[in-house]
């Protein structure tokens, strides 16, 4: 028979630490070192706040600047869209009434011509009015009114292509009216002063001129029909720039 030693608490080797001897059971993974608090704390603290750095004059300058500049840029834009605008509105206005002139011709035999001579009522000037010449179409100032050339044959072509006999606003045709003129080409535009000239998208009045049928200076010789466009810049405005029938 083999002789067995006693398995206790006296079988343990006397050097053998009784904490030591739990992690040869659990294994290693039970002796991970715990993290270090002061880590923790370190990670987990905010930074003190930084003041911030005040804006220096120069910087404040070089932003106006650049609002500046785009105001100017989104300035310009617009008005070059207003300028067009205007200038295709005039465009489609003077062929309106190019093809109701035409009509008025079908139907008289003539084109509408009047002057100081041909009208002994009132002093109207499409053949005195020179679109070589005459190149002012400023309307005639508030609040007077005072009749100039280009108010003159502009009252007289509304008159005849509207089928009226004066530019009483109220007035009804009395005879076939070719044109229907919108209130926004009526000058003044005050509906309580009577009519005294046919307006343009810009401002100015329409010339109308029948001197190069009267054996005088102008384009057509059947009637020239014309705005200036814009008079901003330069004044007067040269023909080359105005929206015109020929």
């Amino acid at each position: 028979m083999i002789a067995r030693e006693p398995v206790g608490r006296d079988s343990v080797e006397p050097e053998t630490n009784t904490l030591e001897m739990g992690w040869r059971v659990s294994g290693s993974a039970e002796r991970r070192p715990t993290k270090n608090c002061r880590t923790c704390e370190k990670a987990t603290a905010i930074p003190p706040a930084t003041p911030e750095r005040a804006v220096t004059i120069v910087e404040l300058l070089v932003v106006i600047m650049i609002i500046l500049i785009l105001a100017g840029l989104i300035l310009s834009i617009s008005s070059y869209v207003q300028n067009k605008g205007a200038r295709a509105r005039a465009e489609t206005e003077i062929a309106a009434m190019s093809a109701a002139l035409e009509s008025y011709k079908a139907d008289n035999g003539i084109y509408p011509r009047g002057n100081a001579n041909l009208s002994s009522s009132t002093p109207y000037d499409t053949d005195s009015l020179d679109p070589t010449f005459d190149l002012n179409p400023s309307p005639p100032p508030p609040p007077t009114f005072v009749p100039n050339k280009y108010s003159n044959a502009g009252l007289y072509l509304y008159e005849q292509l509207a089928g009226v006999t004066s530019g009483v606003r109220s007035q009804l045709p009395s005879n076939k009216s070719y044109f229907s003129f919108k209130p926004n080409m009526l000058y003044p535009k005050d509906t309580s002063k009577d009519i005294v000239g046919i307006m343009d998208p810009f401002g100015n009045l329409y010339g109308y001129s029948t001197s190069k049928a009267s054996g005088s200076n102008g384009y057509n010789p059947t009637f020239d029909l014309w705005s200036a466009g814009s008079t901003a810049s330069p004044t007067p405005t040269p023909p080359t720039a105005w929206i015109k029938n020929w």
